[in-house]
């Protein structure tokens, strides 16, 4: 099973797992997708690009993009689209009564109205288009031939367009030919593991999610953020609530608008209780999703020199370093080519002292 929220770094698209119900609903509800389907539907169709984008049938490449992945998922995505509209309850009604049978986990209406994306069980037996041709016989709709690899995305409506989820959703694991089956209870482990939240991992070594944005760990991020924006102060019993919630609202715009990277990311302030902690981060999920905050764009600004000063610096050491060693090689060189006594005198006196002996040379040539 897998549900993978769709983000860009760098401008590559990343996938970010979505592991529960609550959080994927906050996702589908957050910043303005309520107002987008509603504009969709309206007429406005070029919005639809701005919609969250979900994926539903692969895993994630080992440096967490989408792009080029051949690890299926045990899910099937599948987009039916083009119905008439005297046909979508039928449609419907259809699937859901097959919902057993095919292994359904989510139905949703698309952005427009005009279809369905659904998610249901892989059959192992099949590949990805196999699977989809299955669903498509066994449900008597036409899928869209046009998504039918594993790294297709879906454009996500809101949890008023939802028909129809299963907790299954939430389950990563990758799917598993016959030679592989042997290794499941090591995959189950692993599966286990990324259940858990990661504040309960700490002290194992292991991050679920990354650790650095665009180079820049975020405890450096987090460290200037309170810098620029409450004079270098830390959040205090008094006001933890308040800006435990501003710093979530702040951070979900790198953070991929996902509950767990935020708990790993965000400290429990001044004794802050951690499930207190992860309601303010909750509540900053489904607040108002607008522009990137110019309050972070400050803070990563900033962050962003210190970094280049720091490499200036470096730089330059590294630059004074490369001309003495060129300093160093020219003074070989050139005491090779002097007459035998010459050079004796200057080796012995060292570079420092090569000038003043050559001088007190041509003063007195009899030295």
């Amino acid at each position: 099973m897998s549900c993978y929220m769709i983000y860009y770094k760098g401008g590559a698209k990343m996938m970010n797992p979505v592991l529960s119900r609550e959080e994927y609903l906050a996702i589908r509800n957050g910043g303005k997708q309520r107002d987008r389907i509603k504009r969709i539907r309206a007429g406005e169709e070029a919005l639809k690009t701005k919609l969250v984008q979900m994926n539903y049938s692969c895993l994630p490449n080992e440096d967490g993009t989408l792009k080029g992945t051949t690890r299926m998922s045990t899910t099937v995505g599948m987009d039916v689209d083009h119905i008439k509209p005297e046909e979508m309850q039928a449609v419907r009604d259809r699937i859901l009564q097959k919902k057993d049978e095919l292994g359904l986990l989510m139905l949703e209406e698309s952005a427009r109205g005009a279809g369905y994306h659904l998610v249901f069980k892989r059959r192992a037996d099949l590949d990805q288009e196999g699977n989809l041709k299955w669903a498509s016989e066994l449900l008597g709709v036409e899928f869209d031939k046009g998504a039918k690899d594993i790294t297709r995305v879906f454009f996500t409506t809101t949890a008023a367009q939802l028909l129809f989820l299963s907790p299954l959703l939430f389950e990563q694991e990758e799917a598993k030919s016959e030679e592989l089956r042997v290794k499941s209870e090591e995959i189950s482990i692993v599966n286990s593991q990324l259940s858990i939240p990661p504040s309960t991992l700490e002290g194992t070594g292991e991050s679920p999610f990354p650790t650095h944005y665009h180079g820049i760990p975020f405890t450096d991020i987090i460290r200037k953020y309170w810098e620029v924006n409450n004079r270098g102060f830390e959040p205090t019993q008094g006001d933890r609530d308040t800006l435990t919630y501003q710093l979530a609202c702040d951070l979900r715009h790198i953070c991929g608008r996902n509950f767990e990277w935020l708990d790993q990311v965000i400290p429990c302030y001044d004794g802050f209780p951690i499930e207190e902690k992860r309601a303010k981060i909750k509540s900053a999920l489904s607040s108002e999703y607008n522009g990137f905050p110019m309050r972070l764009r400050n803070v990563l600004s900033a962050c962003a020199s210190a970094m280049d000063n720091g490499k200036l610096i470096m730089d330059n050491e590294e630059n004074a370093a490369d001309e003495e060693q060129l300093s160093i090689v020219n003074y070989q060189l050139s005491i090779k080519r002097m007459p035998q006594g010459i050079r004796e005198s200057i080796e012995a006196v060292g570079p420092q002292l090569t000038m003043p002996v050559v001088t007190a040379i041509e003063v007195n040539p009899k030295v």
